[in-house]
């Protein structure tokens, strides 16, 4: 018999809780990449006209 019958279901709740967390956690971090890449885009596509301006 399995003395641990019903044991166990707060563990996985914890372990789903934790891995929830970490995958929103992921998300965040994604979404403030892609901002960061965005702003990067934006500066470079401004050096660039401000290049062609200045160098033609």
């Amino acid at each position: 018999m399995n003395e641990n019958k019903g044991c166990g279901a707060g563990e996985v709740r914890t372990d789903l809780g934790v891995a929830i967390q970490s995958l929103h956690s992921e998300i965040e971090n994604h979404r403030d990449a892609e901002e960061t890449a965005g702003e990067i885009g934006a500066e470079l596509v401004l050096a660039e006209k401000k290049y062609s301006l200045l160098f033609g």
